[in-house]
């Protein structure tokens, strides 16, 4: 049945390609105090909308569709557990990863939900120490063909004393393939800061930030299906590593990207690109300082005389591969200040992308201002959502406040922002249009604080109250 659903969806993604640009819409779903968290999707293209509440985040809720948007399941979930760490799709079936407090230790375990939402009973998958409050830090991933599922755990923090990383790697029978402990030279620290990711070979890379006073510093640490482990300190020619993100190309290799910054500032005056192999062995290294069309494009003379040829107040939002030849790193500019009503303007000014070849090549740097000013949502509106299709990068936004200031049009039926859609060319010259979403909740608004983890193009809408919602899959760009 489900491979009959897949290919009716293909056939019918198909013929839209060559009528035009659709997006279809599911019907309005109640949110019931919840929000979307997270979106997962099945090899058979069924959706699953996990629904987390920001006050209570053991508190699970997800609604099933299928490949035409209708609605198949809704169930609540009661984990029991004192944390929620993680919610993944493991060989096409939902599980959360949930984290139990014993007194001395903390112990990551696993359970399974069925369509129903009920959990069959938890797997336990890796203790760590907890000390005087200071509770273990845990971390999950899945191989993009989902056979493996790499968990990385550090003891909690304990003065004086160097970090240990407990790796361990699973297939999708719960089989351990390895259990391995890493004894670091750093020192442990109150908040760690480590991230994971594993190839579809059953490589772990686990990325590790040590803080430092004046430069943070940077390692990855690589095992191999067996346990076996490689790892070296990042380092960049003459400037220091601001932050890093990460992903992975079809062969399995690491690519890591971020931005670079002079000693004691948080200034970005630059980018960089790394590639890693599964032996830890870095392929190459790059960097490349902004253009000036960058920094002007935020940057008055006056703030470049006082700041440097830099950007300020900058974040990493982004990156990733859009196609198997490029890549896409992004960053957002995101403020508060202070207005004449003795309230606070949340502001997000813009962002620039800039697009990479696999083999590290500079291709563009594109700055995209917005001047999206929210005062009265406090800054929940002008967020935006980047999806990458069809070898395009895409920017989903609302503007409102100052962005919205000049537009002529009317808003589309039922929304109460304007929402738009900034298309950005292989060249790096974008494109901005006006969305009239056929979707049929009222008062609403491109909704974007979430993680779609799907390979599917897919778009969030919210009601004005917070207290509905419905669901987007992008058929087709126009050409």
């Amino acid at each position: 049945m489900f491979k009959h659903l897949f290919l009716t969806f293909v056939f019918t993604l198909l013929n839209l390609l060559l009528l035009g640009q659709k997006t279809s819409w599911s019907s309005p779903e109640a949110l019931n105090g919840f929000s979307v968290s997270e979106i997962f999707s099945t090899s058979d293209s069924m959706v699953y909308v996990i629904k987390q509440k920001e006050e209570d985040k053991k508190a699970i809720a997800f609604d099933v569709f299928d490949h035409s948007l209708t609605k198949q399941v809704s169930a609540e979930v009661a984990t029991e557990m004192d944390e929620v760490n993680h919610i993944a799709l493991f060989h096409d079936e939902l599980y959360v990863f949930g984290v139990l407090h014993h007194k001395g230790e903390d112990e990551l375990v696993v359970k399974k939900i069925n369509s129903n939402g009920e959990l069959n009973a938890a797997k336990s998958l890796l203790t760590a120490k907890s000390y005087g409050g200071y509770h273990a830090h845990f971390d999950v991933s899945i191989s993009p063909n989902q056979d493996y599922c790499a968990i990385i755990g550090s003891d909690g923090y304990s003065p004086d004393q160097k970090e240990i990383i407990h790796a361990v790697l699973f297939d999708t029978n719960w089989v351990e393939h390895h259990h391995q402990e890493i004894i670091t030279t750093i020192l442990s620290q109150k908040r760690c800061y480590n991230a994971i990711t594993v190839n579809n070979d059953g490589v772990t890379y686990i990325m590790k930030r040590e803080r430092k006073k004046g430069a943070d510093k940077y390692y990855v640490f690589c095992l191999s299906e067996s346990g076996s482990e490689n790892h070296h300190e990042l380092h960049l020619k003459s400037r220091n590593i601001m932050d890093m993100r990460f992903d992975l190309d079809t062969l399995g290799d690491l690519y890591l990207a971020g931005f670079y910054a002079p000693p004691y500032k948080s200034l970005f005056e630059g980018i960089y690109i790394k590639k890693i192999n599964p032996e830890g062995i870095e392929q190459f290294s790059k960097e490349y300082l902004f253009n000036e069309n960058v920094i002007d494009a935020f940057h008055s003379k006056k703030d470049i005389k006082e700041y440097g040829y830099g950007l300020t107040r900058f974040n990493m939002s982004h990156f990733g591969f859009v196609n198997e030849k490029n890549l896409t790193l992004e960053a957002t500019h995101s403020t508060r200040e202070k207005n004449k009503n003795d309230g606070y303007d949340y502001i997000q000014n813009g962002f620039v992308l800039i697009s990479l070849s696999a083999k590290g090549g500079f291709q563009y740097a594109t700055p995209i201002v917005t001047e999206q000013t929210d005062e009265e949502h406090k800054g929940y509106w002008n967020a935006h959502t980047h999806v990458s299709y069809k070898g395009k990068d895409l920017i989903y936004l609302n503007l409102l406040g100052d962005g919205a200031k000049k537009i002529k049009e009317d808003l589309p039926e039922n929304a109460f922002l304007y929402p738009y859609q900034i298309e950005v060319s292989p060249n790096g010259t974008t494109k901005r249009t006006l969305q009239n979403f056929d979707v049929t909740v009222k008062d609403y608004a491109i909704f974007n604080d979430y993680k779609n983890n799907s390979s599917l193009p897919l778009l969030i809408v919210k009601s004005k109250n917070k207290d509905q919602y419905a669901i987007g899959l992008l058929e087709d760009i126009h050409e």
